[in-house]
């Protein structure tokens, strides 16, 4: 029984592979459905069939047992079939030199265009912040302490910061978009 449901499922194959016309269904009437009713000879065999596991003839994917040998389907084996055959989802895919560029003009653009809203969104809050708190504690060193030396310190900090987040976040942004 194994080999002939082998060799079938080759032959099919062989001729789906050469161009063929497809396979075309045959109802004896010994074997009519349960209504009564006979499909036409020569029908063509329907998309929405699949191999019966142990005869290896086509039947309908829904069906609840094979009407040629009588196996009766599971439910796993049908649903199972049904994914199989379901169309893929559509995937649109990031462009990493657009989201790089979009980073680069405003911190986290990119990162929002790549689809991740709350990375985009803290960047665009930390970046600003920090190089406005970098230059208000220069400002505060400069004219509490007098001195540039303790202004500079505190800009040199901050802005240094600001400016490695701000690169950081367009390689990221360049990376997410890179990723499947």
């Amino acid at each position: 029984m194994l080999d002939k449901r082998k060799a079938l499922k080759k032959l099919r194959e062989a001729r789906e592979e050469s161009g063929e016309a497809k396979p075309l269904e045959v109802d004896a009437p010994t074997q009519a459905p349960a209504m009564g009713f006979t499909a036409a000879v020569g029908t063509p065999v329907a998309s929405d069939e699949i191999d019966c596991p142990r005869c290896a003839e086509r039947i309908k994917a829904r069906a609840l047992e094979c009407r040629y040998c009588g196996h009766v389907m599971s439910k796993a084996k049908r649903s199972k079939d049904r994914k199989a055959k379901a169309p893929p989802h559509h995937v649109t895919t990031s462009s990493p030199g657009l989201a790089a560029v979009l980073a680069f003009f405003v911190p986290g653009l990119g990162h929002i265009y790549c689809g991740k809203i709350a990375f985009g969104i803290g960047y665009m809050i930390a970046v600003p912040v920090l190089f406005l708190v970098g230059g208000g504690l220069g400002l505060f060193g400069l004219f509490k302490t007098g001195g540039v030396e303790a202004a500079a310190g505190g800009l040199v900090v901050l802005y240094g910061a600001s400016f490695m987040l701000y690169v950081w976040q367009i390689i990221d942004a360049y990376s997410t978009a890179s990723k499947p």
